[in-house]
């Protein structure tokens, strides 16, 4: 670290001063980490059981079955809408080239 003209002579001490770091936003930033987590697992319809850890409770497997059931039906959706704008394509442009360009 250079040091002024005006500090030549004198301690160290006098020229540099130390900030003390204090952590005192660590907890809370913690804490609202895993709030925003807990938001985004909702707002995308997931549930624990469907993230693949099971929650203990008086649960048939019946009932189990229901909320797997109940959680699943957006991902279903994102998967119809990828294979109508997407796949159905690549398979149709891939079809016409296979009956375009026989071997």
């Amino acid at each position: 670290m250079p040091v002024t003209p005006a500090a030549y002579g004198k301690p160290l001490g006098e020229a540099y001063y130390a900030i003390p770091y204090k952590d005192e936003l660590s907890q809370s930033f913690h804490a609202e980490a895993e709030l925003v987590n807990k938001f985004a697992d909702r707002a995308n319809g997931q549930n624990p059981p469907y993230q693949g850890s099971f929650i203990k409770g008086n649960r048939t497997k019946h009932e189990y079955e229901d909320v797997m059931g109940h959680a699943n039906w957006r991902n279903q959706t994102v998967a119809l809408l990828q294979e109508h704008q997407v796949f159905s394509t690549v398979k149709e442009v891939l079809l016409l080239n296979i009956l375009q360009f026989p071997r």
